[in-house]
């Protein structure tokens, strides 16, 4: 699912109603928009930046400045047993110039964040940074408070790091 934008839509394929009926689909996204609910009752960031709607699966995307193609994901991979938050942009010219961009200042912005990163170039063309943690137990439940308290803070860390340097780079290229 890395990569792959939330798209609000007024209407569904069949299949996905049919899904919508299925009590343990249901109960899954019930479960998993309790849990960004509660996490987004905690974030706090600039007036400016735009807050999703609490999700009802496994990420939730801020995007970033208008322009940049980016977004910045928190996530839960439950079989994994780990929350993380990155940032990546959508293929192409634009993403791929202002990744290369930040990533000259990979120092300063590791610093910044202040959390273990990783810079990726993926097989498949995209490009990331990312922070991961690992928690025990299921996310939603066992480890609810800690992996929520970390990804509250890692992602204020993100977007606070990111959205100034993108927007500069952004006025930069006009």
């Amino acid at each position: 699912m890395l990569g792959e934008r939330i798209v609000e839509v007024d209407s569904q394929p069949a299949e996905a109603a049919e899904a919508l009926d299925d009590p343990d689909a249901r109960e899954y996204r019930a479960k998993y928009q309790m849990y960004w609910t509660e996490f987004l009752n905690k974030v706090r960031l600039e007036e400016k930046q735009r807050i999703p709607k609490a999700g009802t699966s496994t990420n939730l995307y801020f995007q970033m400045p208008r322009g940049s193609e980016g977004w910045v994901s928190a996530y839960l991979a439950q079989s994994k047993g780990r929350a993380g938050v990155y940032l990546t942009f959508q293929r192409g010219k634009v993403g791929d110039e202002l990744f290369a961009s930040l990533e000259k200042d990979k120092g300063a912005i590791d610093d910044a964040l202040g959390l273990p990163v990783t810079w990726e170039k993926l097989a498949d063309g995209r490009q990331r940074v990312i922070s991961m943690k690992h928690f025990s137990g299921d996310l939603l439940t066992d480890s609810r408070t800690q992996s929520q308290r970390w990804l509250v803070d890692a992602t204020q860390r993100f977007i606070s790091v990111f959205r100034p340097r993108i927007e500069a780079l952004l006025r930069e290229a006009m």
